[in-house]
């Protein structure tokens, strides 16, 4: 079991951290979750810190606002493939605020990993940004204090929307979900019913806040919800400052994901359906030049402004929940894990 640690709440009408969280905020808080140590080595009492950040909040995972399974997200495959591994680990997971700004974020996590960094114990922090949290992991950099902070930390950043995402704008998704229908069923109130339908499970399992309208497409959101939506958050992401900092960090990896013949072809065999469920938004929405919810171009954006290294796996967006895409990411984590360029 993970033990969740809450540290802060964005309040929206003060536009604030709430440094003292109301219980009935919990699940909702920026946190951290914190699973039994790893240790193959009794000879050190140094660890390598694992921060896998896949873009939830406490409440997307439990509805225990003190303990997550840890087989949610999949962090038991995840604590199993360095149990075998040489060293001693601790793994966590980043979870993020409901409500907060990305760009706060972003310095809240950058203040952990300083924290983090001035302990003699930590030998090494890997951060594995999935999605909007590879934003993140570029966007923070800036906001490190201590100098350990970048010979220690490797950064992954996974499939990230780096100038955005259908799925994450509303506007564009309504348009898009509209000219499907009328284009497969015509213009009738039939049609009108199921896209109403469908635009309904889209908002049951969106925040309708900062934590998935700051990756909207330019234009992708409407006017009623631009209070909780920050356009600046990806229009900086290339900033000249984020850039250089990127060169500062231990190492940096632009992780790519996307679905190929073989992955669906993978995903009808072992019955995956949350894959199978990417697939057929990959083709339906993204017109097949995606990971299921970001498009390959948006996620190789980074290359163009900076010199990373790239890697890119066949796999759904849902890469932790998938062997091949999770076994592929944590190879390079543990590969890199004592690399040293200082």
């Amino acid at each position: 079991m993970g033990t969740v640690i809450p540290i802060k709440k964005w309040n929206l009408d003060t536009n604030e951290w709430d440094k003292a969280i109301r219980t009935e905020d919990r699940l909702n808080a920026f946190s951290v979750a914190a699973y039994e140590d790893i240790v193959n080595t009794m000879r050190s009492n140094k660890f390598h810190y694992i921060l896998v950040a896949s873009g939830y909040r406490v409440g997307n995972l439990t509805n225990n606002p003190k303990k997550i399974s840890d087989r949610k997200n999949n962090m038991n495959k995840v604590i199993n493939f360095f149990s075998s591994k040489r060293g001693n680990y601790r793994i966590e997971q980043i979870l993020v605020d409901r409500d907060a700004p990305l760009r706060e974020q972003s310095e809240a996590i950058a203040l952990y990993i300083d924290e983090l960094a001035r302990q003699k114990q930590v030998s090494s922090i890997s951060f594995l940004g999935f999605s909007k949290c590879g934003a993140i992991g570029v966007d923070m950099l800036k906001y490190f204090m201590d100098p350990r902070s970048f010979i220690k930390t490797h950064i992954y950043s996974i499939s990230t929307p780096y100038t955005g995402s259908l799925i994450a704008s509303p506007l564009l998704i309504e348009r898009r979900i509209k000219e499907i229908l009328e284009s497969r069923f015509g213009k009738n109130e039939a049609t009108k019913m199921l896209q109403k339908k469908l635009m309904r499970i889209y908002y049951a399992n969106f925040s309708n806040s900062h934590m998935d309208l700051d990756i909207a497409l330019p234009n992708g959101v409407k006017r009623c919800m631009e209070e909780v939506y920050d356009e600046s958050f990806l229009k900086n992401l290339f900033s000249r400052e984020n850039m250089e900092k990127i060169r500062l960090v231990n190492s940096f990896l632009n992780i790519c994901t996307c679905i190929t013949s073989e992955v669906r072809t993978g995903a009808v065999k072992s019955a995956d359906f949350t894959t199978l469920g990417l697939c057929l938004l990959d083709e339906y929405l993204q017109k097949g030049e995606s990971d299921g919810i970001v498009t390959l171009k948006s996620q190789q954006e980074i290359t163009s402004h900076s010199k990373v290294r790239e890697l890119i796996i066949p796999t759904s967006h849902n890469s932790l929940g998938n062997e091949y895409g999770r076994t592929m990411i944590l190879k390079e984590v543990s590969k890199n894990i004592d690399g040293r360029r200082f």
